[in-house]
């Protein structure tokens, strides 16, 4: 498995030093037609996306829905979305369990 990275400009070239693919976005229709075509290769087992181009392209369309790839979103240089509800938040809506 390999992972993929789309996003900003020194987001994708920082993961290229490491070794990683990517794709910098420019933008929403073009970022959703990659993410389709990655997840229609199955060739990459984890997505890495940047919060911005995440909420560009909605992947919680793909996170919610998809077992396959891991579609993951990060802070990009600008840091964490303040508005972005946490993974614990997520499972107390989901589960109603609070950890």
């Amino acid at each position: 498995m390999e992972f993929f990275v789309l996003g900003d400009r020194d987001t994708v070239l920082g993961f290229q030093l490491a070794g990683v693919s990517g794709v910098i976005v420019e933008s929403a229709e073009q970022g959703r037609d990659i993410l389709s075509q990655l997840i229609k290769e199955k060739h990459y087992g984890i997505i890495i996306v940047t919060e911005k181009i995440g909420k560009m392209i909605n992947i919680e369309e793909y996170t919610y829905t998809l077992d396959f790839p891991l579609i993951v979103d990060i802070p990009d240089r600008g840091g964490y979305d303040s508005n972005k509800k946490s993974i614990e938040e997520i499972l107390r809506k989901t589960i109603g369990i609070a950890l």
